[in-house]
């Protein structure tokens, strides 16, 4: 080191001032050498000055390799906002390269959004980095995004997704012979066994870790693994044996300049503290860390750890310098994977949440959306064409996402002639296929080509709402059958909340006919089968609801109406039955000049004498399905005044 260092500062004398991206390059491997001797401030301070010493000489290459060179201590410092500014300039627009520099920046970014919480934004950078390591075969880098994603899974508490990515991470770093990568997984697998409550195993691996890093004399990677063995510990409620590791730990971070992992070894130092009822040295502790957490806007990290105790929490908020987020009303949810208190018995359990983003989002009922992440919608000036936009939609909601060319040609193009077609089709598929990737660096091939079909490509995640809604009301109703009332209940009513209107409301083209038919006959039968669920359950007034939004959906459909009247009856709401039954006359009269039917009568009867018994009445006759009948005028309604003329 210290000869390389000689020659560097010789080749950086003999560097004339008029040549900039030579200097850059010098002043690179300058840094390069002293971030090896540990000497991270002089070193950071070289990469600065190559940064800008190659933007002057408008090396863009050299711009990209700095950065990222620059990027990693930043990290590494716990600087992240630093570090992001230094991987999003290979991630910007501006860069049009796709290498495995900007794979590890798509990477990296993914870790700091997943440290500070922000687990959408680390999903799609995730989506990112996985779709360079595939398409450039960097199998290195996929094992990293494997093991990162299965951070972000168990973070968001789905502990099985968590546990499959790390085994793949396992079986990929042992095949690419990287065996000294393993620890720093095994690290990750015991934070995660000890968030199912498996405290024995998450020890084993933890302590297993540690004492191969000692063996090989890797101080850094001891102190990583002493952590891991600390927070194991803590949550298993093993407070003087997790203190014994995580005071070591501590040191060296605080010693190295590491200042995250500084943070967190002294939270858990100042909870396992607080767990032996030293309350002095929790104080102290945490005092050390929320200066830390001050400086770098730490507070998720805070936030995670404090809600794992209640009486910890409540120590840090009773402190002077507690930060105001602190004093926030906690989350509902409690932290998952604390070990109960001895008195209080069993172990808490976690609550899973889904940890897989989509990656094309896509709504059909109501007005169509399409998103490539959660946070950005495929802007209208992205459909250069409006039937690339219809191919789509055809291919996402067809069953299996596929259709032959034909079919596309004769559900879109109709009787166009065959020249036209021939001309048009495969240029829209070239604008549809940009149009999916529109604001992206990373394109992705989400439109295959297989045996004359089109078809959404399945190496990716779809999340479309129209099949969504039809699952969730499958499901509802298997559960029903079994007599699991309150699981169908809460699957309808998921279902319900995916239903944001008519199927593509806005189009009008023949294909769609059948299809909306399909989704708005389903919205009304699950609305009668959710409110029979709700009369059968006793929730009369859930029941009216539901009938309610059935008849502002059909408000001259008399079974509907009679439906809602029997409802009110069952609430004894006299008032509000008349005032159905007077709109129900009122809507026929003008609409079909005719009274109600006889069966429609009964039910308003039944409802005034159901109003009128004790307590509203006992007894209240379950609804039946609705009939399709009356659906006919308003569909011809929906496809515009030609249908309806006609």
């Amino acid at each position: 080191m210290a000869r390389a260092a000689e020659t560097a500062a010789q080749a950086l004398a003999e560097a004339e001032d008029r040549d900039p991206a030579l200097r850059a390059r010098v002043l690179n491997t300058m840094a390069i050498v002293r971030y090896r001797q540990d000497r991270a401030a002089e070193a950071l301070d070289l990469w600065q000055e190559a940064l800008a010493r190659a933007r002057q000489a408008g090396d863009d290459h050299l711009i990209l390799m700095i950065a990222h060179n620059l990027g990693l201590p930043h990290a590494v410092a716990g600087d992240f906002r630093r570090a992001s500014e230094c991987f999003r300039i290979l991630t910007s627009p501006e860069n049009p390269c796709l290498g495995p520099e900007e794979g590890a920046a798509y990477l990296n970014l993914a870790r700091i959004a997943t440290l500070e919480g922000d687990y959408t934004q680390a999903a799609s950078l995730l989506a990112d980095a996985r779709e360079i390591a595939q398409k450039l075969q960097l199998q290195g880098l996929l094992a990293d995004v494997l093991e990162e994603e299965g951070n972000l899974c168990r973070e968001r508490g789905d502990l099985e997704a968590s546990r499959e990515r790390y085994a793949r991470a396992h079986a990929l770093l042992t095949e690419l012979g990287r065996l000294d990568l393993l620890d720093s997984l095994a690290e990750e697998e015991a934070i995660l066994a000890a968030r199912r409550g498996d405290y024995g195993e998450a020890a084993s691996l933890a302590a297993g870790a540690v004492e191969r890093r000692r063996a090989a004399d890797d101080r850094e990677g001891t102190a990583s693994a002493l952590l891991a063995l600390g927070e194991v510990r803590v949550r298993a409620r093993e407070a003087r044996r997790a203190a014994s590791a995580l005071v070591g730990a501590a040191a060296f971070f605080s010693s190295t300049g590491r200042a995250y992992q500084e943070c967190i070894a002294r939270l858990w130092l100042a909870l396992a503290r607080h767990q032996e009822r030293d309350r002095h040295g929790a104080v102290t502790q945490a005092l050390h860390a929320l200066e830390i957490a001050a400086r770098h806007d730490y507070r998720t990290a805070v936030l995670k750890i404090a809600a794992l105790d209640k009486g910890f929490r409540d120590l840090l908020t009773s402190l002077e310098q507690a930060p105001p987020y602190l004093r926030e009303p906690p989350a509902e949810k409690r932290a998952a994977g604390l070990a109960a208190a001895p008195a209080a018995g069993a172990a808490a359990g976690s609550h899973a949440v889904s940890g897989e983003a989509a990656d094309l989002t896509v709504s059909l009922l109501g007005p169509i959306e399409v998103y490539r992440d959660a946070r950005r919608k495929i802007p209208a000036q992205a459909w250069k064409i409006r039937r690339a936009l219809q191919v789509f939609c055809y291919l996402a909601a067809a069953r299996d996402h596929r259709a032959t060319r034909d079919r596309l040609a004769d559900a879109l193009w109709g009787d166009a002639r065959p020249s036209v077609i021939e001309r048009n089709f495969h240029p829209t598929i070239s604008f549809l296929r940009r149009a999916l990737n529109y604001g992206h660096n990373v394109p992705k091939n989400f439109i295959q080509c297989e045996g004359g079909a089109y078809l959404l490509n399945p190496a990716y995640r779809y999340d479309i709402d129209a099949e969504a809604f039809e699952e969730r009301v499958r499901a509802a109703r298997h559960k029903a059958t079994r007599g699991d009332r309150s699981g169908a209940l809460a699957d309808y009513e998921a279902a319900m909340a995916l239903y944001g209107g008519p199927l593509m409301e806005e189009e009008y083209d023949e294909w769609i006919e059948p299809l909306r038919s399909h989704y708005e006959d389903l919205y009304d039968t699950a609305l009668v089968e959710t409110a029979d669920l709700h009369m059968n359950n006793g929730g009369a007034a859930a029941a009216a609801a539901c009938f309610r939004t059935l008849v502002e959906r059909n408000p001259i459909d008399g079974q509907a109406s009679g439906h809602l009247m029997r409802a009110l009856g069952a609430l004894g709401d006299r008032g509000g039955i008349e005032k159905e039954f007077s709109r129900l006359c009122q809507e026929l009269s003008e609409e079909l000049s005719s009274p109600p039917l006889p069966e429609t009568l009964r039910a308003y009867d039944e409802a005034l004498a159901a109003a009128a018994g004790p307590g509203g009445g006992d007894i209240v006759r379950a609804p039946q399905p609705v009939p399709p009948g009356w659906r006919a005028a308003r569909r011809a309604a929906r496809r515009g005044p030609e249908a309806a003329n006609s």
